[in-house]
């Protein structure tokens, strides 16, 4: 997940990171959901042996 420099340097110096981490949930949700459907495909196939 790419974190922009701006947001990274308002985090740093005090400043106002809410617009920038607003611009990151979508693409960390898509990231999120991705991950969640591996672990229940890896899971899956571990139980079943393939």
């Amino acid at each position: 997940m790419h974190i922009p420099v701006a947001t990274l340097r308002a985090h740093y110096t005090g400043g106002d990171v809410d617009a920038g981490l607003a611009e990151l949930e979508a693409p960390a949700q898509a990231m999120i959901d991705d991950l969640l459907w591996w672990t229940a495909a890896l899971q899956t196939a571990r139980a079943s042996g393939t």
